[in-house]
């Protein structure tokens, strides 16, 4: 019993050899630097969530990083808004260096959307929901609020 243990623990090394050494052949794709200035951690880890350039490696063709470059501006606005951000300015720059890009933005947020009147009305057709009532009260919106909590 203990030799066909053995045997079935060097056949599976055996086996997971090959892969191994493929998975080590494979080259290491170093990702590009997209370096967000002007905003909080939270807010720029929203930002870089809608991003599509910071998925991009070092290798990316030219073509393609110009692109996302040229639609990050949108992007990062879209990031913004969903936090209440409407009048944001935004300065980038991309730069080659010998190895790799960089893409830089700097963002001046400018003041959020506050909002004057909050009013949630829920119908049930005259029977009390009691879960749905609480729910309401308890709505992360109010008068007054500005952004919204990225926690």
């Amino acid at each position: 019993m203990v030799a066909s243990v053995l045997k079935a623990r060097i056949t599976l090394r055996l086996q997971l050899a090959p892969v191994c050494l493929l998975w080590l052949s494979v080259p290491y794709c170093a990702h590009a630097d997209v370096l967000i200035s002007g905003v909080d951690s939270k807010t720029r880890n929203n930002i870089l969530a809608y991003l599509q350039l910071d998925d991009e490696t070092c290798d990316a063709p030219e073509w393609r990083v110009q692109r996302l470059f040229s639609d990050a501006e949108t992007e990062i606005r879209e990031a913004l808004e969903v936090v209440g951000f409407y009048n944001v300015e935004i300065e980038k720059k991309l730069e080659a260096g010998d190895t790799c890009w960089q893409a830089s933005f700097a963002i001046t947020p400018g003041q959020p959307v506050v909002l004057r009147t909050v009013s949630i009305e829920i119908n049930t057709s005259g029977t009390q929901d009691t879960e749905l009532e609480s729910a309401a009260r308890e709505c992360a919106l109010h008068s007054g609020n500005g952004t919204v909590n990225l926690t």
